[in-house]
C-alpha cells in the first residue's frame, strides 16, 4: 500500500515548511500532495518527485481537501496540517494499522500538543467509531482508504470549513458520512502527531461559530434544530461563553445560520 500526505496549505513561495512537519522522519521516504490556495503571483513548486504541488486559485479548507482526494495517487492517505510535527516512522503506524484492518475505510490516531501530552483525552484500546465518537475527531487525526471513499463518491461539504461560509467541522461530516454509508470507522490507540494547542471552547460563544453550528445542526436534526437552540444556548451561559445579556443576539444569529443553510441547500 502507498500511503500519502494530503497537506492544506496557502500562499507558499516554497516547501522548505516540509522540514519542520517531517523533522522526525526523512522526507524522502513519504510521498506528498500539497494542495497550494493561492493567486497567479504566487505559485509553488516541487522538484522532488515524491512531494507533488497543485497550485489552486480558489479558496476553502473542504475545496482545497476535495481536490486532494481527486488527484491523490496513494491508496492511503492522510489528512495533514500543515503547522502539525509528525512522529517517527508514523507512516508505518498508519499502514500497519489499515493492514490490520483492511475492511476498515477511516481510521482515527491520536495526537500530542507540543509539551508532548495527550491533545486530548482519547480511549484506551482501538475502538471502532460510532456517530457519537466521530463528533471528537480532528482532521490531523484522521486517515483514509482512498480507493473506497472515492467508491462511495464521498466529499467534504464545502459550505463548511475554514474559508467557507460555516467555518466549522467539515472533518466531522466527512467521517459522518462514511458512517451512515454503511463503511467501517475505527480508532487506533497510537501517536502519529502533535499540534499546538488551541482551546477551541474559547471560540465557542463567537458569532461565526454559533451561526455555524446551528447551519450544522440543522443539517442533521433538520426541523428538530429549534429544540436544540435552547439547549445549545443554555450551555453557552452555563459555561460562561456568552453573558445572558447576549441571549437574544445569539439566538437571532443562530436563526440566521439555519436560514443560511437552507438556501444553499
Amino acid at each position: 500500500m502507498i500511503l500519502e500526505v494530503l497537506i492544506s496549505t496557502m500562499d507558499r513561495k516554497d516547501i522548505s515548511f516540509l522540514n519542520h512537519m517531517f523533522i522526525n522522519n526523512n522526507l524522502s521516504d513519504l510521498n506528498i500532495l500539497i494542495i497550494n490556495q493561492t493567486d497567479s503571483k504566487t505559485l509553488l513548486k516541487s522538484d522532488a518527485v515524491n512531494i507533488r504541488v497543485i497550485n489552486s486559485f480558489e479558496y476553502g479548507l473542504s475545496k482545497s481537501r476535495n481536490l486532494a482526494i481527486e488527484h491523490t495517487i496513494g491508496d492511503i492517505c492522510l489528512i495533514a496540517d500543515d503547522d502539525a510535527v509528525y512522529e517517527k516512522d508514523f507512516y508505518n503506524t498508519i499502514l500497519n494499522a489499515f493492514k490490520k484492518n483492511p475492511s476498515s475505510t477511516l481510521i482515527t490516531f491520536k495526537a500530542k500538543n507540543l509539551k508532548g501530552t495527550s491533545y486530548r483525552e482519547y480511549d484506551n484500546q482501538n475502538t471502532k467509531h460510532t456517530q457519537q465518537t466521530i463528533k471528537d475527531i480532528m482532521s490531523l487525526e484522521v486517515a483514509f482508504n482512498s480507493e473506497k471513499i472515492k467508491a462511495f463518491d464521498i466529499k467534504f461539504d464545502t459550505r463548511f470549513g475554514l474559508g467557507s461560509e460555516f467555518p466549522t467541522a467539515e472533518e466531522y461530516l466527512f467521517s459522518r458520512d462514511i458512517i451512515n454509508k454503511g463503511l467501517i470507522g475505527k480508532f487506533y490507540n497510537e501517536f502519529i502527531v502533535s499540534h499546538p494547542q488551541f482551546n477551541s471552547g474559547m471560540a465557542l460563544g463567537n458569532d461565526d461559530i454559533v451561526y455555524a453550528r446551528a447551519a450544522l445542526n440543522y443539517k442533521i436534526l433538520s426541523f428538530f434544530v429549534y429544540l436544540w437552540i435552547p439547549k445549545y444556548m443554555f450551555f453557552l451561559m452555563r459555561h460562561s461563553y456568552i453573558k445572558p445579556k447576549e441571549l437574544i443576539s445569539k439566538v437571532l444569529i443562530s436563526f440566521q445560520g439555519i436560514k443560511a443553510y437552507r438556501e444553499s441547500d
